[in-house]
């Protein structure tokens, strides 16, 4: 299930990460059953290494192979799909790192450069780029860089609810992720419209996630003192 909520700066080292190699299920297009058989290269053999590096515990050492990854990845010249795959694969194994080290801003821009690269390959299964869209919008509410999480959020609210339908709970978490977003940014109603509408698909799914989103609606309502509404939504609890 999709999660319905960032930590802030405060009190957590940052968002929870997808380890890359669980993002490439989704990501990947190389498969050897179409007759597109992985092609090992420099690039991605640096990338594997790093990613062992950081298993091993060896943080600083994955940093440096990771970022040499992408570098190769970048030296090639009229690149193909797989090529293009390879640089993406390696954006995300160093944005990743980087994460790990707690180096949110550049965790974000290799994010989003790997999100860049994912779209030349996935131009009409857009709905593939879902979870990396989610997981960058995250990023970059962490960094509170409110209207770049929102646009993301809602790419990825349109690929979940085309993937699970209307109705489910994933929606429902994104949903009260960009009540947050909007509350951050001083859109109250938006905020409102977005919270009541997780909590109603919650509701008729007889969740017990209401409870929690109606939580983290009241949250965002007390900041913005409205105490009308606060006993309202408080209702629902």
């Amino acid at each position: 299930q999709f999660r319905m909520s960032v930590p802030s700066q405060k009190d957590s080292p940052g968002p929870p990460l997808t380890e890359p190699t669980d993002l490439l299920e989704e990501l990947s297009v190389l498969d050897a059953s179409r007759g597109n058989t992985p092609r090992p290269n420099k690039a991605t053999t640096y990338f594997f290494g790093g990613m062992q590096l950081l298993k091993n515990g060896k943080l600083d050492s994955a940093l440096d192979k990771l970022r040499q990854s992408v570098g190769l990845a970048q030296q090639v010249k009229n690149p193909d799909e797989q090529d293009i795959e390879a640089l993406a694969t390696c954006y995300l194994g160093y944005g990743y790192a980087c994460g790990k080290k707690g180096d949110w801003p550049k965790c974000e821009t290799a994010y989003c450069n790997a999100l860049k690269t994912w779209s030349r390959i996935h131009t009409e299964e857009r709905y593939r780029l879902c979870q990396l869209q989610l997981e960058i919008a995250a990023i970059c509410q962490f960094n509170k860089h409110f209207q770049k999480s929102y646009e993301l959020l809602e790419a990825g609210h349109n690929s979940l609810v085309k993937k699970y339908g209307e109705e489910s709970a994933n929606v429902a978490g994104c949903l009260c992720q960009m009540g947050t977003v909007q509350a951050k940014l001083s859109n109250g109603s938006q905020s409102d419209k977005h919270f009541e509408a997780a909590i109603a698909i919650l509701q008729k799914n007889k969740s017990p996630m209401v409870e929690r989103a109606a939580r983290m609606f009241i949250e965002e309502l007390k900041i913005q003192n409205r105490s009308d509404k606060i006993k309202e939504v408080q209702a629902l609890l």
